[in-house]
């Protein structure tokens, strides 16, 4: 049987004190990451870190929700003091309709 080691893989910052170390370097690059978990645990706040570290870095990021708004991203954000004002947002679909909360799908992009 052959002697297999594991192939290096190149990794990227995750903008979170203290993970990057715990994970030998960062998060796997060119993956798709997915946060799951009850409201209050930190998805969006990590969500926001990795976009952002991604942005300081040069990198093109996508933010993807289905349960947020621009507004709602913005106050994250600034509850953290973390400036998204280099990034550009689409919300598409209904966002609220006869006061209940219907889907809403937005993202935020880095502006070339």
């Amino acid at each position: 049987m052959a002697n297999l080691k594991p192939q290096q893989t190149s990794k990227t910052a995750s903008g979170v004190p203290g993970l990057d170390e715990v994970l030998s370097g960062g998060l796997p690059k060119d993956h798709l990451y997915l946060l799951q978990g009850k409201p209050g645990t930190g998805k969006t706040t990590m969500a926001l870190q990795f976009l952002l570290e991604g942005a300081r870095l040069g990198e093109k990021v996508l933010y993807v929700t289905f349960s947020e708004t621009k507004v709602e991203l913005d106050a994250v954000a600034e509850s953290h003091g973390w400036d998204m004002s280099g990034l550009s947002s689409r919300t598409f679909g209904a966002c609220r309709d006869h006061g209940q909360r219907k889907p809403k799908y937005s993202f935020s992009s880095v502006r070339n």
